[in-house]
């Protein structure tokens, strides 16, 4: 088989850093574009970034240079990857709303398989964008997701939208973690001191946004903590993470001075985030007590396993996968309600942040097992130091980065192996068929195969050097074909449909468009037969 082309649909919130605050998904997102970058063979990067801003992304990241394709250029570049009959995909690393280059595939018909990926199912947006990629793809065309669960949720929804089904193929590829950045230390005593944590203590990190309405009610683990104290004073509860509710971190603040916890309990808000390794690594126990069945996947619970650290997991969704229980820590069981018509109504008619609020507290996990299990890693640092070597072991065969490399190659190679011959491909309708002719101003003539064309006046004076042609920058990269098509006509007059048989193009769109700037900027006069 002839090596893949992929594309990388690349949006400008990532390669141009457009977002003010840490994305999770953004995050996640960058180090899976920064793996297959440097990994994946034969990937044209697709985006709708500028150049310079896809330049000076590469460049800070020390990434070699890479071929970049423009949204306005994908046509033609792929017509050209297509022309060499080489097999190839395009993924798109956040699935956009609506995407471009999924809309451009359909208006093209162009055979090629559509590959989205899937972050989070946690609002009504993330479940718009999921039922627009649902009905605008078609047989061949597939999704990535983190974890089984993703998985069965995608085709659930898939199926009950089109009522059929789930036409896509879904692969699950976990993602994966920088394995040399995220590693164990010889020694915590330096990073503790760095951090000003107490070096006696056991250090229990709890590390994510502090917001009761997106992830974690962080206040239930600060709670069990206190009561675990009684036994276990030489715990110390390290909470790390930015507040995005003001309300809610006075709330917590205000609960350790009362019940002077804070030679036990601190709250980090000012976090680097460059160098949120650290923070694993001067600990000695990973808690996610995640409690929003958004939790797709869990990447922090890797990245402390990678660290060397024992980790604590509630087992919502994706990041029950991570471990088995007891051998690289403890997964909680949690407690659920029965579906209710007020979390429905609240899902589709109030802010994801309300809806957070109320599905979180819906949710309850087991707070005695809890306490229990945390109590067993403090009291034995020889099991922190079983568990956490297999944690780490765990990460580097199921979550580094050279595995997810691996894994998305894999799921890339079926995609493109298991897509439909190109004469059986179907494609879906496009909401505006025929355009140009609904939108047609009725013009005297239309330009066909027969038109002639031949060099006017103005042409032949720049084609000789004795006059200069001026146009926009913007219409010039429009255009590439400019060149060719004046030197074609440079000795003699040619009809349409010849200058496409000399250029040797299966597809007249760019000729058109291309013919129609030069006849309207007077490089070129036409006969209409």
């Amino acid at each position: 088989m002839p090596k893949h082309s992929i594309f990388i649909d690349v949006p400008s919130t990532i390669l141009g850093k457009k977002w003010t605050s840490i994305n999770g998904a953004i995050t996640v997102g960058e180090n899976i574009l920064d793996t297959l970058l440097t990994t994946l063979p034969n990937k044209i990067l697709l985006t709708d970034s500028s150049l310079s801003e896809s330049t000076d992304y590469l460049n800070k990241k020390h990434i070699s240079p890479t071929n970049i394709s423009s949204h306005s250029d994908f046509n033609e570049t792929l017509l050209k990857s297509l022309s060499n009959d080489s097999p190839s995909l395009v993924y798109n690393l956040s699935v956009p709303f609506p995407s471009y280059a999924l809309s451009l595939r359909n208006a093209s018909k162009m055979p090629i398989p559509y590959i989205g990926q899937i972050h989070s199912l946690s609002s009504l947006n993330t479940l718009t964008i999921l039922r627009h990629f649902a009905f605008n793809t078609t047989i061949g065309d597939g999704l990535i997701v983190p974890s089984e669960s993703s998985k069965r949720i995608c085709q659930d929804w898939i199926e009950s939208w089109t009522q059929k089904p789930c036409h896509l193929s879904i692969q699950t590829v976990p993602f994966g973690v920088n394995t040399s950045k995220f590693k164990p230390v010889s020694s915590h005593s330096k990073l503790k001191a760095q951090f000003d944590l107490p070096s006696s203590k056991t250090v229990v990190l709890s590390l994510a946004r502090i917001n009761p309405k997106t992830k974690t009610d962080i206040f239930v683990t600060i709670q069990n903590f206190s009561q675990l104290l009684e036994s276990c004073p030489d715990a110390f509860l390290w909470v790390v993470g930015e507040s995005t509710n003001k309300d809610y971190l006075k709330f917590l603040t205000d609960y350790i001075k009362d019940k002077t916890l804070e030679d036990s309990i601190q709250i980090e808000t000012n976090v680097d985030h460059d160098s949120i390794e650290t923070y694993m690594q001067a600990s000695d126990i990973f808690l996610s007590m995640s409690d929003h069945f958004s939790e797709n996947f869990g990447i922090s619970p890797i990245e402390g396993m990678a660290c060397g650290l024992p980790v604590i997991l509630t087992d919502i969704a994706g990041q029950s996968d991570h471990i088995q229980n007891g051998d690289q820590g403890f997964v909680i069981p949690t407690l659920g309600a029965h579906p209710s018509s007020e979390l429905d109504a609240l899902f589709n008619c109030s802010s994801s942040a309300d809806f957070g609020d109320a599905m979180i507290q819906s949710i309850a996990y087991d707070n005695q097992l809890f306490r229990e299990n945390l109590k067993r890693l403090i009291d034995s640092p020889s099991l922190r130091t079983k568990m956490g070597v297999s944690a780490r072991n765990t990460v580097l065969e199921k979550f580094s980065n050279q595995t997810m490399s691996k894994n998305y190659q894999k799921a890339f190679d079926n995609f493109i192996k298991n897509a439909p011959p190109k004469n059986r491909w179907t494609f879906p309708s496009l909401p505006f068929h025929d355009v140009t002719s609904k939108y047609s101003q009725s013009t005297t003539s239309i330009l066909d195969a027969t038109t002639l064309l031949t060099l006017s006046t103005y042409g032949k004076k720049i084609m000789k050097n004795e006059d200069s042609f001026y146009g926009m920058e913007t219409h010039l990269n429009r255009f590439p074909l400019i060149p060719s098509i004046l030197n074609q006509l440079g000795n003699s007059s040619l009809s349409k449909k010849d200058i496409e048989t000399a250029l040797n193009l299966d597809r007249s769109y760019k000729i058109d468009a291309t013919i129609m700037y030069l006849i309207k900027h007077n490089l070129i006069d036409c006969v209409i037969s």
